[in-house]
């Protein structure tokens, strides 16, 4: 039993570096729309909730969340509008619109980092399940789940150097 579990773990090490290298190749700097561009920024704002309950670190909290609540903005999308890419300083105010409608009472308004963070994560894999090789190699994996984080623990450290 404890080689068979030792095969899968060599076997998906292997998987997880050819993964780095596909992940490390693309070119997933796509454009978003304004929905996926907000709908990413509520779930950055959930994650920076869940990080800073789990982790009472102030350095933590200053990073995540971003403290400046301005009024109430009202924000209309029109139907041919051009896809936001994420350089103008409209993308933190809609952040934070979309923020505001949605919450009663628990969410918060995420960092520009926490957003950038969680759009990245979400380009990559994106980017690694639309192609066929990557797909099934990473779902081929015993634990998914664990190889798609290191896959994203690795790109991020290798970004980090550059």
């Amino acid at each position: 039993m404890e080689e068979a579990q030792k095969l899968r773990q060599r076997e998906d090490d292997a998987v997880i570096d050819m993964l780095v290298v596909a992940a490390s190749c693309a070119d997933y700097n796509g454009q978003l729309t304004e929905g996926t561009e907000q709908a990413i920024a509520h779930v950055a704002g959930y994650l920076a909730r869940s990080v800073t309950k789990k982790h009472v670190c102030e350095s933590c909290h200053e990073l995540l969340v971003n403290r400046g609540q301005g009024p109430l903005k009202n924000m209309r999308l029109e139907e041919d509008s051009e896809p936001m890419d994420g350089s103008g300083p409209g993308l933190m105010d809609a952040v934070k619109t979309f923020t505001e409608l949605l919450n009663r009472g628990g969410l918060l308004c995420p960092s520009e980092l926490a957003v950038h963070v969680t759009t990245d994560m979400y380009l990559m894999y994106r980017w690694l399940v639309q192609d066929e090789e990557t797909r099934y190699a990473l779902f081929g994996c015993s634990k998914p789940r664990a190889a798609f984080q290191k896959v994203a623990a690795v790109i991020s450290q290798e970004d980090t150097r550059h």
